[in-house]
């Protein structure tokens, strides 16, 4: 079947301005200027109604309050997530 980006069939247009990675070299992550580098690629049939198993959300865990906190901001990825219904 037909190959999706999770994060984007859930989100749509939403989706633009979301990232994952951000150079720490050139200091990017601040303004938020990035690439989407990692993504859940999945089965389109994992998103119909009927499906045994379904993608029920994806998420890009961009931790900002966190690595504010634990002063993180200098890394350059962060996690994204990917939750089913079994």
């Amino acid at each position: 079947g037909k190959l999706v980006d999770a994060f984007r069939k859930m989100y749509g247009e939403s989706s633009k301005n979301w990232y994952t990675y951000w150079s720490v070299r050139a200091g990017n992550r601040p303004w938020n200027r990035g690439l989407r580098l990692d993504y859940f690629v999945c089965s389109e049939a994992l998103f119909s109604e009927g499906s045994k198993i379904a993608v029920t959300d994806a998420c890009i865990l961009t931790g900002e309050k966190e690595a504010m906190e634990e002063d993180l901001i200098g890394i350059d990825h962060c996690a994204i997530a990917l939750s089913l219904k079994l």
